[in-house]
Formats: structure tokens, sequence, C-alpha cells
């Protein structure tokens, strides 16, 4: 049984950013065939999403776990296994399996180089 604690709502908006920041990391990665390019910021797509991300974890944290299959922000299932939701819940449910996490916490007030370092792990 889940118990439903914190706000959900936040932890949704930065977990909507962190895949956002991940999205905009693979094209400009894709997009300059550079692997783990040091100056990422340079992009202009990749320093939005990631001034966006930074402004969403000032209002909140995520706190995200994956529980029998389910992703789940702050004690609130947000999307059931092979379930339809909305696409980003999908991604970062995809992404966290992918690298065999079970849970992912970004701290409210997060710092732009922790959240960048977070999105890097994240993305492909």
């Amino acid at each position: 049984m889940l118990r439903v604690v914190g706000d959900a709502r936040a932890s949704s908006a930065v977990a909507r950013a962190l895949v956002q920041l991940i999205e905009r990391l693979e094209k400009a990665h894709a997009a300059e065939a550079v692997p783990d390019d040091p100056d990422a910021l340079t992009n202009p797509n990749v320093r939005e999403a990631l001034r966006q991300l930074t402004a969403r974890s000032r209002e909140g944290a995520l706190l995200c776990r994956i529980v029998e299959g389910a992703l789940v922000l702050e004690g609130a299932p947000m999307l059931a296994p092979d379930a339809a939701g909305e696409p980003f819940h999908r991604s970062l449910l995809q992404r966290l399996r992918r690298i065999g996490a079970e849970a992912v916490t970004v701290r409210e007030g997060a710092a732009p180089g922790e959240l960048l370092t977070l999105g890097r792990l994240l993305a492909e």
C-alpha cells in the first residue's frame, strides 16, 4: 500500500523539466557528434532546459521511486507498468530502468551543475 505524502505536482513539474533537459542533451550530442561534450551549455536549447529545471527545483523537490514497476512521485503512483500516461513519465521510468535505478531525488534548490550531471547520467 502506498501512502501519499507531499505534493506530487511539484515532483511532476521537476520530472517534466528533467526529461526535457535529457532530451535536449541527447539532441545536442547527436547534432554535434561529440561524446560527453563538457561544454554542452554552449547549446542554447540545453541552457534553456537547464534554466527551466533549475527554476522548477526551486519550487519543490523531485522524489521519484519505482515501486512494483510503477513510477511513484511523492508517494503518489503516476504510471503503472505498461499503462498509458504522460509521455515524460514513461520516458523517466524507462531511463531509470535502463540504468538500474530504483529511485532518484532532486533536492529543492539543487544547483545547476548537479542537475546537469543528473541529466547527463540519464541521457542515452
